[in-house]
């Protein structure tokens, strides 16, 4: 309370309705004063001639006490969690830092392949153009098929007919050759033999 000063009529402390007389200033309850002051016309404490017209009314807001222990415990509290946020912030940031740099490295990055692509794309298409062109003038006929050669067949005289004969023997025709259905030959000698055809 913002005192603990004692009514010097009622004899009781003094918790609201604080008056003053302005002749002296001592503080009574306001409704003892009055009474006081109209009967007597003077102070009760130091007799002082006074009147009701020097009644003043007081008013005192209530302060509450501050424990200053616990401000100053909060107050810690307080700046601690502050240089954690700071750390925090600082550490935040440099992530960023990084992230930005990284980002910057993966743009680059990605332009470099998109040329290297561009690139790439411009030369297949060369290449394509160029085998396009190349098989334009290389053009194959597929129903086209090449005449059948007949076998060549030779035609002698058989010697030693036409030397028993007196050269009046047959002509022989001789096959040099092979059929296609006919079977491989077997060997009779160290040399290949020449089949004949009658």
């Amino acid at each position: 309370m913002p005192t603990t000063h004692s009514c010097i009529i009622c004899l009781e402390i003094i918790v609201e309705n604080f008056t003053t007389l302005k002749t002296c200033g001592h503080v009574f309850h306001y409704d003892c004063v009055e009474q006081w002051v109209t009967r007597s016309k003077t102070c009760p404490v130091c007799r002082i001639k006074t009147h009701s017209n020097q009644l003043l009314k007081l008013f005192f807001e209530e302060v509450h006490t501050i424990d200053v222990e616990k401000l100053v415990i909060k107050n810690q509290k307080l700046l601690t969690k502050l240089e954690e946020k700071q750390t925090t912030n600082e550490a935040l940031k440099i992530e960023n830092d990084t992230l930005q740099k990284q980002l910057i490295e993966t743009i680059a990055k990605k332009e470099e392949c998109e040329r290297n692509l561009n690139v790439e794309r411009k030369s297949h298409k060369r290449i394509v153009k160029s085998i396009r062109t190349e098989s334009s003038n290389c053009t194959i006929d597929l129903t086209y098929s090449p005449p059948i050669i007949p076998r060549k067949k030779l035609s002698k005289r058989n010697e030693s007919s036409g030397a028993g004969d007196g050269g009046g023997g047959d002509a022989t025709t001789i096959d040099l050759t092979p059929a296609e259905t006919e079977e491989p030959r077997k060997k009779k000698s160290k040399r290949n033999e020449t089949k004949y055809i009658l």
